[in-house]
């Protein structure tokens, strides 16, 4: 993949080495405990398997023409397309999974959106990688893989927060291009520091700032005319901001389930969400805004106001809904990400972990899927689908 990285382990943030790292322009000790450091990014720092190192041309979340960044086309499949042994088939909506009288898993049916026609595949083995949405959607509208009751339950994702304000000593500088490859630095969770018993597990901050592509302060500053556009010239070069991410616990009743009524223009029936949080969310958020006051006001800046909670799904970080375990009870995969009821099925995105952690999941389905993979391609070889 080639990942940006550092040996530092801090906090929670385990010790791992990758391409060397984006440097940040950031000061450490800035109180309680925290520690400023460079940012995992599946950006790439140095040219690596022929693809070129980062040169900075805009934000990562807009696409990357260079290839700098992964994503699992440019990397993963081109080079599965170059075994000369994929096929694709695009345009394609799965409705469900088939089983034999086996209890093997045999068929996956779905729509050819081009031909608008139903068709099916047969093969050995199937891998469910869609996200962790679309994974139980497809198992529910399966009626397979559940008997624990549990497939779609567990839905978390990360709690945000944000803190904004501006530093004066930026007011007024030169415009440039700072949009750069996005974040350069992260604080890990050091929380445990002070938290107490105000709630339990943490979050990581990500400072950000710079002449972006909009102003944090244009709506902020009252006026019209050339004297309220030149406040807002001045402004625009020193917005900086703080950025929470911080685990949500896992709630059973945090799920999706099939809509009874809605279904999309195939006749799929489409997925409906329960999600709410609880106190533990509340007292957490609650934590962040003070801790992001505490360090812009120790900066020296002027705050903006505070926002309420990023609304849910706002960190499209799902995970849970498929979750792991060795008790087939309480668990819908094995630690391997494999079916306990379908053997020869696999669940390699988030749906099989257990909790969000406050951490990026990309990194974690990637390291799971590899271990998975390397089990299924081990089993398949032994004949067999248990060890």
């Amino acid at each position: 993949m080639g990942v940006s990285s550092t040996v530092q382990a801090v906090g929670a943030f385990p010790r791992n080495k990758g391409l060397a790292p984006f440097t940040p322009k950031a000061c450490e000790g800035i109180g309680r405990g925290l520690k400023v450091i460079p940012i995992p990014k599946a950006v790439l720092t140095a040219d690596h398997h022929g693809r070129p190192a980062c040169h900075y041309c805009g934000p990562c979340w807009q696409g990357c023409d260079s290839g700098s960044k992964f994503d699992s086309l440019r990397v993963f499949v081109l080079a599965a397309q170059n075994t000369g042994r994929l096929h694709l088939i695009p345009n394609a909506r799965v409705r469900h999974l088939e089983a034999g009288p086996d209890g093997q898993l045999k068929t996956v049916h779905y729509f050819g959106t081009e031909k608008r026609a139903w068709q099916e595949l047969r093969a050995k083995a199937f891998v469910l990688c869609p996200g962790a949405i679309e994974s139980a959607h497809i198992l529910l509208n399966s009626k397979m893989a559940n008997s624990s009751g549990l497939v779609g339950r567990y839905l978390s994702e990360h709690l945000y927060a944000s803190v904004s304000a501006h530093l004066p000593q930026l007011m007024g500088r030169k415009i440039a291009n700072e949009d750069g490859s996005g974040l350069y630095s992260f604080i890990p969770d050091c929380t445990k520091n002070w938290r107490g018993t105000k709630f339990i597990r943490g979050y990581q901050i990500f400072p950000m700032g710079g002449a972006g592509e909009f102003t944090l302060v244009g709506n902020q500053i009252p006026g019209n005319g050339t004297d309220w556009m030149e406040a807002i010239r001045n402004y625009s070069t020193a917005g900086v901001s703080l950025m929470f991410q911080g685990e949500v616990l896992r709630y059973r009743d945090n799920r999706i389930e099939l809509d009874p009524v809605l279904k999309d223009d195939a006749g799929i029936p489409a997925p409906t969400y329960f999600y709410e949080w609880h106190g533990n969310e509340r007292a957490m958020f609650k934590d962040m805004i003070e801790v992001g006051n505490e360090i812009l006001h120790k900066a020296g800046a002027e705050m903006l106001p505070n926002r309420n909670p990023h609304e849910y799904g706002h960190s499209i970080h799902d995970v849970g809904t498929a979750r792991m375990g060795k008790d087939p009870r309480n668990s819908v995969t094995n630690p391997w990400n494999q079916s306990h009821d379908v053997p020869n099925l696999f669940v390699n995105d988030g749906a099989p972990f257990v909790t969000a952690g406050n951490q990026n999941p990309t990194l974690t389905i990637l390291a799971f899927a590899l271990r998975s993979s390397e089990r299924m391609v081990r089993l398949m070889q032994n004949n067999t689908w248990t060890d």
